[in-house]
């Protein structure tokens, strides 16, 4: 129950110093429309000297905050809050529940 409010009211702040490109990814445990998790990549922009607070809507699990200080560089990691999903949504019936076919339930 602790580890259910905890995930409730995950947040994940970032303190950037020198300019720097940043963006952050958003983990949730619901599903897309593609048989995924939810992931959802916030706009790129130029901080400096703030911490920055995400404002995301909904109940994320995971949080990964991406910087780099100028375009000739790639992106790195910065700060990973919670743990990041397994990105395939699983099935609630395997044993072909779905199809209407019941042999399955025979064993």
């Amino acid at each position: 129950m602790i580890s259910l409010l905890l995930m409730l009211a995950l947040e994940c702040p970032v303190f950037i110093g020198a300019p720097e490109y940043v963006y952050a990814k958003v983990y949730y445990l619901h599903e897309n429309p593609r048989g995924l998790r939810w992931v959802y990549t916030t706009p790129v922009s130029i901080e400096s000297y703030r911490y920055i607070i995400p404002n995301i809507q909904g109940h994320p699990v995971a949080f990964e905050w991406w910087t780099r200080t100028s375009t000739a560089v790639p992106f790195t990691l910065k700060k990973l809050c919670g743990e990041v999903p397994d990105p395939v949504y699983p099935l609630i019936f395997k044993d072909g529940f779905e199809s209407g076919d019941l042999e399955a339930w025979d064993e």
